[in-house]
């Protein structure tokens, strides 16, 4: 009897030290569905509505434009839609990046383009330009960039070189019919990518806030490894790559985004806020705002050093717009003219990126 007792004993007091060395997670179930359900809503279905909505306005817009190819007030409306939709795609596109990338986002919409092949497709007469040609194309002669490389032309002073090549009495009509194409597309696909992740569609949504946890297949630890990311691409892709990084310091103007519209600030811009609303989410007065991953490293009291790591992150972001924000050249030219600027841009998001992938990591123990 007494041996039964010892061993009662030692068995509760083994229990009870085995229960104190368990490493409980750094937050709740209940915080992470509040930022799954505002990352869900408040940052996917507002932006994949919003560049449903800006495509098919591009669509009508091209509509008006092939009707009146001559109009220079008709493409210059064309192309202020064209910025619209592009932006709107690059506030969601790191909802694309990574090996687990869902298949809601369209892996075709922004790709990089060939323009000779593009010209060729275009200027060949053995095929008809329709649907079902279209549909034989690789993805690097669809999607915004050929648009863009369609609608501008960073070389000319004024749009007669664009509409010079939409009514040329060659080839302006099936450039036309390509630029229709191409638009029903991109249309084509964001209504689809809508339909997949809304509700009422494919529901993507419910399983996204469902995949709860901490494990590598969670919602939460696809979107903090997409995040950190788009972070990189900003870094490396957008800045590095144009600043010489991998030409020794010697700096490549014609590797920016954008290049044909010269619009590279404002889609930088765009994706900057992307990332930033997954960190920050959303303000909302009427319902005391949608969290972000901030708020899950707030509630931790994380820290870098003797700083709150919120605020260490903050700090970066806000210094990236302070001095994204007065930048009036394109890209293209600022990196001639001013490369220090740009330089110094990049040096931010270094440090953001550090932050994001040493202590934000550590502290939210997610496997990225």
């Amino acid at each position: 009897m007494v041996y039964r007792l010892i061993f009662f004993w030692l068995s509760v007091l083994t229990l009870t030290s085995c229960s104190k060395n368990v490493d409980p997670e750094p937050f709740s179930r209940s915080d992470r569905q509040r930022v799954l359900n505002s990352i869900g809503y408040t940052n996917i279905s507002s932006g994949l509505l919003e560049f449903q909505i800006t495509a098919r306005g591009f669509n009508q817009y091209v509509d008006a434009y092939a009707l009146d190819p001559t109009s220079p007030q008709k493409l210059n409306a064309l192309r202020e839609a064209w910025l619209r939709m592009a932006i709107a795609w690059k506030e969601i596109a790191l909802f694309g990046l990574g090996p687990s990338a869902p298949s809601y986002i369209p892996t075709d919409v922004y790709t990089p383009i060939n323009p000779t092949a593009l010209e060729r497709v275009i200027s060949q007469n053995g095929a008809e330009i329709d649907a079902a040609y279209f549909e034989t194309l690789n993805p690097t002669h669809k999607g915004i960039v050929a648009l863009e490389y369609l609608l501008f032309d960073p070389t000319a002073t004024d749009l007669a070189p664009i509409i010079a090549s939409f009514t040329s009495p060659t080839t302006g009509s099936r450039r036309l019919a390509y630029l229709k194409l191409l638009s029903a597309h991109l249309q084509e696909r964001a209504t689809t990518s809508m339909y997949q992740w809304s509700s009422g569609g494919g529901d993507a949504i419910s399983r996204f806030i469902s995949a709860d946890g901490m494990d590598q297949n969670s919602s939460l630890s696809l979107i903090t490894a997409q995040f950190i990311r788009a972070v990189t691409v900003l870094k490396e892709e957008r800045l590095g790559a144009p600043l010489g990084a991998n030409h020794n310091g010697q700096v490549q103007p014609d590797l920016v985004d954008a290049k044909y519209s010269l619009e590279s600030v404002a889609l930088l811009q765009a994706e900057l806020k992307g990332a930033s609303k997954i960190f920050y989410g959303v303000p909302s007065p009427s319902q005391g705002g949608a969290p972000g991953l901030r708020d899950l490293l707030d509630k931790m009291a994380a820290k870098t050093g003797d700083q709150l790591l919120g605020d260490a992150i903050n700090a970066r972001f806000q210094s990236i717009d302070y001095k994204i924000e007065p930048i009036r050249l394109p890209l293209k030219h600022l990196l001639v003219l001013n490369p220090a600027t740009v330089n110094s841009l990049y040096k931010d998001l270094e440090e953001l990126e550090t932050l994001l992938k040493v202590d934000m990591v550590k502290y939210l123990r997610l496997p990225i």
